[in-house]
């Protein structure tokens, strides 16, 4: 990404470069700018989908453990959001 340590993170001019960061765990998603943060809302969304349509809870634990730190409380977060609402 070009970005060497988390200072650079500063210097980060295009909204796709801040999504990326947001969306690979370099920064948490509280420290990117609002309209990024809310352009990584559907991403979250589609990614939190996929994980509470895994058939066993082991494999939805497996699923969240292989997201990033950052990220990963607010994939749980949408995850629970989206299982009180599914259909069974």
């Amino acid at each position: 990404m070009g970005f060497r340590e988390r200072r650079d993170v500063e210097r980060v001019d295009s909204p796709q470069a801040w999504l990326a960061l947001v969306l690979s765990g370099h920064i948490d998603l509280t420290e990117a700018p609002l309209s990024i943060q809310s352009w990584a809302r559907l991403p979250v969304y589609k990614q939190a989908c996929d994980i509470a349509r895994l058939p066993t809870k082991e494999q939805r634990q497996a699923a969240l453990a292989k997201v990033p730190d950052k990220l990963r409380p607010v994939i749980q977060a949408e995850v629970k959001r989206v299982w009180e609402w599914r259909e069974d």
